[in-house]
């Protein structure tokens, strides 16, 4: 299941956070993040709260019942929450998260239990995911269909066999992805 869990992140679905990769980054350098979902972010003197500042006009793909609507604050609350709610190792992996809280549409707050000092890279690593309220709420099936922010859009799926990822024209971030589709 990782496996498929993660052929889909980065590619139709997209996290807070993502490791620095390719060229630039030398080999064996410390792990480093960047925004994906999130343009910024800070912590607390005391490590205690994680404070993200989201992109503003990322669209969920346009597809039903999301439907192109405006990723939110509410969206990364509701990923949270289903996490914390399902077994398994993203569960440990916000175990330190006492409360999540959005004081506003673009912004996440993270309260954690512990002081935390690689909660950034907790965020980017592909279990954690954003998802749809949608999703998280049973308005779709999760396991069936995926509706993301990334840059391609899972166009078909026959199981065991091949998946066909076709461009996302919506994807927040101009000029990518360089090609048409993904089989």
């Amino acid at each position: 299941a990782a496996a498929g869990f993660s052929a889909v992140v980065g590619t139709v679905y997209s996290t807070l956070l993502a490791f620095d990769t390719g060229p630039d980054v030398p080999y064996g350098s410390t792990v480093s993040v960047h925004g994906d979902l999130a343009e910024s972010w800070d912590h607390s003197d005391d490590g205690l709260t994680w404070t993200f500042k989201l992109r503003k006009g990322v669209k969920w793909q346009n597809i039903a019942p999301v439907s192109g609507r405006e990723f939110t604050s509410a969206d990364v609350v509701c990923t949270i929450d289903r996490i914390q709610s399902l077994p398994g190792i993203q569960k440990n992996l916000t175990d330190v998260v006492k409360k999540v809280d959005a004081p506003d549409a673009s912004t996440v707050v993270f309260n954690l239990s512990t002081p935390y000092a690689a909660f950034d890279t907790t965020m980017a690593t592909y279990f954690m995911a954003i998802l749809p309220c949608e999703g998280t709420r049973g308005e779709f099936d999760l396991a069936e269909q995926a509706i993301g922010t990334g840059p391609f859009i899972l166009k078909e799926w026959k199981r065991k066999q091949e998946r066909l990822y076709v461009k996302n024209p919506d994807y927040f971030v101009k000029g990518l992805p360089h090609v048409d589709q993904v089989r």
